[in-house]
């Protein structure tokens, strides 16, 4: 019995063998389905030669690291098989006393989590040595989490160190911080950047500058501030180069209703004109207010309010405008609802007439009381 036939009647079936049904590629894709489930990549891993490569390319994809012990384990790791560090395109770690440096060996990545780096920035010295050694080009998304009383030299320092970013967030919020330094300028350049997410006090004076720095790239801002006087928007907005920006979040906080609500969001608006041709929604989002039947400033004249409405969809055809009003009503949510409505449409009396245009306005309601929780309501049915 010849060989060829020998091997025909009694077939050895491997793993191998049977791989060569599907093409390589079309392994790697269905393992790709998989990126997210680490216990079937590193099942994947161990199964045969074939699929290690891939496997082990998307187990290495995303890392988080939270405590010192795994980190401790990383850093082994990597000074026994440093190739590692290449496969690494998306990063958490939430390990405060880093050295911005030990970022460099991750030549290939894309996303980075990251506390304030440096050893000095709790306690406002915020020392940030930065060097050739720093710099990190590769990432285009970056998120500083528990951004709380940094300098603006240390911002400008950080920032400089990711030159390429497109989308940057920032959290730090304290429920106690509701007075703000003015507007302070720092000198950086972010061309790239289309996503600016501000929810982090400290930043807040810095907002200007960073604004005028994205220029024209800035597709989208959100920013959540705690408000403590009216015109505190309209110090900190400055989207005159920002003719691009097609979505704008603002999530206010008041500090309390010493003014009338609709200021704020006045304020803001004053700083859109018609060169802001992409911009195609607004959403206010509204906390705090405390509405009751001694205080509600929801009742009061809109007139500002409803002045920089009328201008600014006469000027924007494609806009619309969200309010989010969230808080405690004591008086009845429906009554509560009618208020704000009432209050809008009275202002917007003045400047605007047009059915067309007042559709383009949506109120959506989240009072602890409502039922149900979320409502949508157009002010012209």
């Amino acid at each position: 019995m010849s060989a060829d036939v020998q091997q025909i009647s009694q077939p050895h079936i491997s793993c191998n063998s049977a791989l060569h049904i599907l093409p390589q590629e079309l392994w790697d894709d269905i393992i790709g389905v998989q990126r997210d489930d680490k216990r079937t990549l590193k099942a994947c891993r161990l199964t045969c030669k074939a699929w290690q490569q891939t496997a082990r390319l998307f187990l290495w994809r995303s890392l988080s690291i939270y405590t010192s012990q795994t980190l401790s384990r990383l850093q082994s790791l990597l000074h026994v098989t440093p190739e590692i560090a290449q496969l690494v395109h998306e990063l958490d770690m939430r390990i405060p006393e880093l050295k911005l440096s030990f970022f460099a060996v991750f030549t290939n990545l894309r996303r980075l989590v990251t506390y304030p780096v440096g050893e000095t920035w709790w306690d406002g010295s915020n020392n940030l040595s930065i060097n050739s050694g720093s710099l990190l080009p590769s990432v285009t998304r970056l998120v500083l989490v528990s951004a709380w009383n940094l300098s603006p030299t240390y911002i400008e320092g950080f920032l400089a160190c990711f030159p390429n970013i497109r989308t940057f967030t920032t959290t730090g919020r304290s429920a106690l911080t509701w007075l703000y330094d003015p507007p302070c300028e720092i000198s950086v350049i972010l061309p790239h950047l289309r996503v600016l997410s501000v929810d982090a006090s400290c930043i807040v004076p810095m907002l200007p500058s960073l604004l005028r720095s994205t220029g024209s790239s800035l597709e989208s801002l959100e920013l959540t501030i705690l408000l403590h006087s009216s015109d505190l928007l309209s110090e900190v907005l400055d989207l005159t180069r920002n003719g691009r920006i097609k979505s704008l979040n603002l999530h206010v906080i008041y500090n309390e209703a010493a003014f009338t609500w609709g200021d704020p969001l006045a304020f803001a608006l004053s700083r859109l004109n018609s060169s802001h041709t992409s911009l195609s929604e607004v959403v206010y989002h509204i906390q705090g207010l405390g509405f009751d039947d001694r205080r509600n400033p929801s009742a009061s004249n809109q007139k500002l309010l409803g002045r920089e409405l009328a201008r600014v969809l006469e000027d924007l055809p494609q806009l619309v405008v969200v309010f989010h009003m969230e808080g405690w009503a004591q008086v009845r949510p429906e009554q509560q609802r009618q208020l704000i409505v009432d209050g809008i449409k009275a202002g917007l009396e003045a400047g605007l007439d047009a059915d067309s245009t007042l559709k383009r306005l949506r109120i959506l309601f989240d009072f602890y009381r409502a039922r149900p929780a979320y409502e949508v309501h157009p002010l012209v049915s």
